[in-house]
């Protein structure tokens, strides 16, 4: 399932179930790149993604919409998303942004 920026309409991530040999993942699709869950609730995943609910993913867990602002209820793409990785000792911690109204979020840890 494709989610599209509320600003310019363009594809700002997508969620999907994926099965790799033999073993159901749950992919998502960000412009900060690819994560794959390998353990996830599989209804409760799937209630949210036939609501077509990204809210209800974010609160599934927060990696599971980076590109969701849930300050402003609303889906941006990178484009419109100020991001910036932390370091902490010289090992990457997370990757945290700003969406276009200045409210700020771990995007990716």
């Amino acid at each position: 399932m494709e989610f599209a920026c509320a600003l310019d309409g363009s594809r700002a991530g997508a969620v999907a179930l994926r099965e790799t040999d033999g073993v159901l993942r749950l992919e998502v699709d960000s412009p900060w790149g690819r994560l794959t869950f390998p353990q996830f609730n599989l209804v409760t995943v799937l209630g949210a993604l036939r609501r077509r609910s990204v809210a209800a993913l974010y609160a599934l867990d927060r990696e599971l919409a980076p590109f969701w602002c849930p300050t402003c209820s609303a889906v941006y793409c990178g484009v419109h998303w100020e991001s910036w990785d932390v370091w902490d000792e010289g090992f990457f911690d997370q990757t945290r942004g700003r969406c276009p109204k200045g409210h700020e979020r771990m995007l990716l840890d």
